[in-house]
């Protein structure tokens, strides 16, 4: 059983459209779905923002830990609908991100030691960016960073990337791959920009409820949803 996870069911709804004989239920305290996918079974576990942890039951027959979801840019170049396949994921927490935001008006010193930095199995991220860009999608692999707290400014991005190298920023696939480390499964994580690195995102704390602080960026989600249910659907057509 391939598990995706993802904190949003808005990033992810397009994807469900596309599972046979869905079912939702609640296990754990939290909201589940589950279903097919050519073949494959597939469950989507909503985590919720951040660091959550999660009941050890929810993986049993568990094979691959795939999570997914919307991503800041860091760097420019990057849109929204843009694909991110991570190489390495590192986290950033929040004394790291205070002490790198403080230092803002000198040269932010890129301090290893305090981010911690685990590879994924490059082979399948590979694949998958070779058969999403015969697509047409825009794929960008590299190196992508775990916030311990929202990224909402094109300053907090810029310097977030001076120090860590990243380009791009989530809030959860550092912790993510710890969970799929343990269980001894293969991690995946595919991600869209939602956000530019110019762009600021006001309220995102309170996910998607609130129109007016998601303005600026309504017209991204569309595109990045797209993004994130055709690249699901292209890792799975991979297993078949």
């Amino acid at each position: 059983m391939d598990i995706i996870l993802v904190s949003l069911k808005k990033e992810i709804d397009l994807f469900l459209d596309l599972l046979t004989q869905v079912r939702k239920r609640r296990d754990s305290g939290v909201i589940l779905y589950e279903g097919m996918l050519q073949g494959n079974t597939v469950t989507v576990i909503r985590t919720g923002i951040g660091n959550k942890a999660l009941a050890p039951s929810l993986f049993r027959n568990c094979r691959n830990v795939i999570s997914t979801g919307f991503c800041g840019a860091l760097v420019p170049g990057l849109k929204a609908g843009d694909v991110i396949l991570s190489h390495e994921i590192l986290c950033a927490d929040s004394d790291y991100l205070s002490y790198i935001f403080s230092k803002r008006d000198e040269k932010t010193p890129h301090v290893e030691g305090l981010v911690r930095t685990v590879d994924v199995d490059e082979e399948a991220v590979s694949t998958l960016i070779e058969a999403l860009r015969t697509e047409g999608f825009s794929v960008r692999g590299g190196r992508t960073v775990t916030a311990g707290k929202i990224i909402k400014t094109s300053i907090e991005k810029s310097v977030l990337h001076a120090s860590t190298g990243a380009i791009s920023v989530d809030m959860e696939d550092y912790h993510r791959f710890q969970c799929a480390e343990q269980l001894n499964v293969q991690f995946v994580s595919i991600r869209s920009v939602l956000d530019s690195v110019e762009d600021e995102i006001p309220g995102f704390k309170r996910g998607f409820r609130c129109a007016s602080d998601l303005s600026a960026l309504l017209r991204n989600v569309s595109s990045a949803q797209t993004a994130i249910a055709v690249s699901l659907e292209k890792l799975f057509s991979l297993k078949t």
